[in-house]
C-alpha cells in the first residue's frame, strides 16, 4: 500500500473519532502544533525516520512532548501511529488531514501566481471570483514569478488556468513553427 493511502486511512481515522467526539477544531490544532514542532527540530524529524530507535523509547518521547500541550486524542493517537511504526508517516498523515478537514468544511486552497505583485483590490476581486465560481471558501496563496511576464495562473489542486503571456506565446510559436 502506498504512503499517500495509509496515510489518508490514518488521517480519515483521526477525523471521524474527533467529529464523534466532538474535537475536530481541537485536532486541527493539536496537528498543527505537533508538525510545527517537528519541522522545527532537526533531532525530531531523524527520531521519526530513525528504524534504529526502539518503539517504546519513541513513544515515550511522543508523550513527554505531548501530554501537556494536546489533547489526549490526539496523544493516543500519535502513539498508535509510533506502535504500528507508521511515525515516518506523520507529515503526510497531517497533508491528508488539512486536505480531508477543507473538504469537509469546504474550504479551497488556490495558489495565484501572477508577473508582479498585485494590489489588495485586485487580490480581493481574484478571491471572491473564484469564490462565486467554486462556492467554496478561498485561501488564497499569492506567489509572485517574474519568467510568466504578465496575466495569471491560477492553481486549485492539480487544475491549472494558464493566462500568462509566457504561455501564450508559447502557443503562438508553436502554431507558427508547425504551419
Amino acid at each position: 500500500m502506498t504512503e499517500q493511502k495509509v496515510s489518508y486511512r490514518y488521517a480519515k481515522a483521526i477525523i471521524d473519532s474527533a467529529v464523534e467526539m466532538n474535537q475536530l477544531e481541537s485536532i486541527k490544532k493539536d496537528f498543527s502544533y505537533f508538525v510545527n514542532m517537528l519541522s522545527g527540530s532537526k533531532e525530531l524529524k531523524n527520531l521519526i525516520k530513525s528504524p534504529i530507535v526502539q518503539v517504546y523509547k519513541k513513544k515515550r518521547i511522543f508523550e513527554d512532548l505531548l501530554k501537556e500541550n494536546t489533547s489526549p486524542l490526539f496523544l493516543n493517537f500519535v502513539l498508535l501511529v509510533a506502535e504500528k511504526r507508521r511515525e515516518n508517516l506523520l507529515f503526510v498523515i497531517n497533508e491528508e488531514f488539512i486536505k480531508i478537514y477543507n473538504e469537509m468544511n469546504g474550504i479551497l486552497p488556490v495558489t495565484i501566481t501572477t508577473a508582479n505583485s498585485i494590489d489588495a483590490n485586485l487580490s480581493d476581486k481574484i478571491t471572491k471570483k473564484l469564490h462565486e465560481w467554486t462556492g467554496k471558501s478561498i485561501i488564497p496563496e499569492f506567489k509572485i514569478d517574474k519568467s510568466i511576464k504578465a496575466g495569471i495562473k491560477i492553481r486549485i489542486d492539480d487544475w491549472v488556468f494558464d493566462a500568462s503571456l509566457k504561455t501564450r506565446l508559447q502557443s503562438l510559436y508553436h502554431e507558427l513553427a508547425d504551419a
